[in-house]
C-alpha cells in the first residue's frame, strides 16, 4: 500500500481541491512522505477491518438493536484477541484498544442489551459474561421501565414480568425461535393481550439502528431543491419529501412481495440475502 499512496500524495491534484473533491491534508502528506516508520497502514487495517465488517454488515434496512448488539459484541471480542505483533506500534494498539472500550460502554445500552435478549437466537447470549453479564433481573426492569413510559398499568406490567420469565427458561409458546426474529415474534401463536410480551417484543425489534432511509431521502430531495431550484415554500418542500418517501415505502413493499432483493449494493456491504441476524455470529459468541 505505501507505494500507491506516496504516488497519490506526489500528485499536484492532491495538494488543492481539483473537480469539486477536496485536497489530501497536509498533516497527512506529510506524515505518508515523511514519515514511515510511524505509519503503519497494515497494523491499522488489521485494527479496523472487523469494526468496517460490522458496518458493512449493520446496512440494511431490516438491521435491528439486536443486530447492532451482536455486531459489538463480536467486535469487542476481536479486539481482545488482537495481538500486537513484533512489528507492529505498541502506542497505537493500546490507544485503539482504549478507544474502542470507552466507545463500547457507550454503544452498549440497556435498550441494546434488551433488544439483543428479545431476539430469540440471543436470549442466552444476552444473559451471559460475555454480553458484560447482564441478568434477567435487569432485562425485567429495564423493560418495565419502557413499559411505564408507555404508561402501560399494572396489571399489564405484571404479566409483561411473567412472560419474560418464561421466554427466559423458554416455556412453551417461547420455545425455539428463528434468524428474523421480528418475524419470530409476529407470527407467535399467542394472544398479546394475555401475553403482552409478544407486542413489546415487535416494537422493541422494529427500532431501525441506523438512519440510512433519513439519509437516502435528504439525498433523493438535494435533486429538488437545489442552487438553481431553491425558491419552494417549506410547506411544499416537506410535501415532497413525505411523498419521496411514500413512494420508496410502497416500493419496497411491492418489491419484497415479488420475492426481489430491496436492498443498496455497494462495495463494502456484507449483508447477507437472509433476513435475520448472523446466526454463525452469535454461535461463535456462545462458544
Amino acid at each position: 500500500h505505501s507505494s500507491p499512496l506516496t504516488l497519490i500524495c506526489m500528485h499536484p491534484d492532491a495538494k488543492k481541491k481539483t473537480n469539486g473533491l477536496a485536497p489530501v491534508t497536509s498533516e497527512v502528506i506529510n506524515t505518508i512522505l515523511n514519515d514511515p516508520p510511524y505509519w503503519r497502514l497494515k497494523q491499522i487495517v488489521m485494527t479496523v477491518k472487523f469494526i468496517a465488517n460490522a458496518v458493512g454488515n449493520l446496512e440494511l434496512r431490516q438491521a435491528s438493536l439486536a443486530d447492532c448488539m451482536l455486531e459489538l459484541l463480536h467486535c469487542a471480542k476481536q479486539m481482545s484477541q488482537l495481538a500486537c505483533k513484533q512489528d507492529y506500534h505498541v502506542g497505537f494498539w493500546l490507544h485503539a484498544r482504549s478507544v474502542f472500550n470507552h466507545r463500547f460502554h457507550t454503544m452498549n445500552t440497556e435498550v441494546h442489551s434488551l433488544a439483543l435478549f428479545l431476539h430469540p437466537m440471543c436470549r442466552k447470549l444476552a444473559v451471559t459474561q460475555v454480553a458484560k453479564g447482564r441478568s434477567l433481573t435487569f432485562m425485567v426492569k429495564i423493560a418495565l421501565g419502557i413499559a411505564k413510559c408507555w404508561k402501560w398499568d399494572i396489571m399489564m406490567a405484571k404479566k409483561l414480568s411473567d412472560d419474560l420469565q418464561a421466554y427466559n427458561q423458554s416455556v412453551a409458546s417461547f420455545a425455539d425461535g428463528q434468524a428474523d426474529g421480528l418475524s419470530w415474534w409476529q407470527n407467535l401463536p399467542i394472544n398479546s393481550e394475555i401475553h403482552p410480551l409478544k407486542a413489546f417484543a415487535v416494537t422493541i425489534l422494529s427500532i431501525v439502528g441506523h438512519a440510512d432511509e433519513v439519509e437516502r431521502t435528504f439525498s433523493d430531495l438535494s435533486t429538488t431543491q437545489s442552487a438553481r431550484q431553491c425558491n419552494l415554500s417549506v410547506e411544499t418542500f416537506e410535501t415532497f419529501g413525505k411523498i419521496c418517501a411514500n413512494l420508496r415505502h410502497h416500493s419496497v413493499i411491492k418489491a419484497t412481495e415479488a420475492g426481489k432483493s430491496t436492498r443498496h449494493r455497494h462495495a463494502h456491504m456484507h449483508t447477507h440475502e437472509e433476513v435475520g441476524i448472523a446466526v454463525e455470529t452469535t454461535q461463535d459468541l456462545e462458544a
